[in-house]
C-alpha cells in the first residue's frame, strides 16, 4: 500500500472518529462517511459525464487501493483532449461542490455538520492523495515522464493558440521556451 494511500486512510479514520464531540451518536459517524461516498459518488459522475458526451462507452473494472478493495471507471481509447477532459472531470465537480458548500457555509468549521464534513473531507483528501501521486510519478524516471512531458505540450500548445487568438501571431511568437516536467 502506497504512502498516500494509507494517510488518506488514516486521515479519514481519524476525522470520522473525530467529526463530532465525544458525546455524539453512531449516527455522526455514519453521516460523515456518507457525505464522503457521496464526494465519491459525484466524483465519479463527473468522469461519466464527460465519458458520455465523448461517446467513450465507460466500464468499470476492480482495482485495489492498498488493502482496500475499490473499482475504477475505464473507458475507450479517445484523443488526449478528450482525455485530459475526461481525467480532469473528477476534480472540477469536486472543487465546485466545494465552492458551493463553502459559500453557503462559511462556518462550517464551526457547525456540527457530520455530513458535510465527511463530504468536504473527501474532497480535500483525494486532491492532496493526486498531488502526492502525481509529485512522484514527475520525480519518477519510469515510462509515466514521457506522458507527463506530451501533457505539459500540449498545454503548452493550448496557451499558446489562445495567446494568438487573443491577441494576434505576434503575441503567440512571445511564448517563453520552458519545460515543466
Amino acid at each position: 500500500m502506497g504512502t498516500a494511500t494509507r494517510v488518506i486512510a488514516a486521515a479519514l479514520l481519524v476525522l470520522g472518529s473525530t467529526a463530532a464531540p465525544a458525546r455524539a451518536q453512531t449516527g455522526d459517524v455514519v453521516q460523515f462517511f456518507a457525505g464522503a461516498a457521496l464526494g465519491l459518488g459525484l466524483h465519479e459522475s463527473g468522469h461519466l459525464l464527460f465519458d458520455e458526451a465523448f461517446g467513450a462507452e465507460p466500464a468499470v473494472r476492480k482495482v485495489s487501493a492498498g488493502f482496500i478493495p475499490f473499482f475504477a471507471i475505464t473507458h475507450e481509447p479517445v484523443t488526449p483532449v478528450e482525455e485530459f477532459t475526461i481525467s480532469s472531470a473528477g476534480f472540477w465537480v469536486q472543487h465546485a461542490g466545494d465552492e458551493f458548500l463553502l459559500s453557503h457555509r462559511p462556518n462550517l468549521r464551526h457547525e456540527h455538520a457530520p455530513f458535510a464534513k465527511g463530504l468536504l473531507a473527501f474532497n480535500v483528501l483525494t486532491a492532496i492523495r493526486s498531488a502526492w501521486r502525481c509529485r512522484r510519478i514527475s520525480q519518477s524516471r519510469g515510462s509515466a515522464r514521457p506522458f507527463l512531458r506530451r501533457r505539459c505540450s500540449m498545454a503548452r500548445d493550448t496557451i499558446d493558440r489562445n495567446r494568438a487568438r487573443c491577441a494576434g501571431p505576434a503575441a503567440a511568437q512571445k511564448s517563453p521556451a520552458h519545460s515543466c516536467c
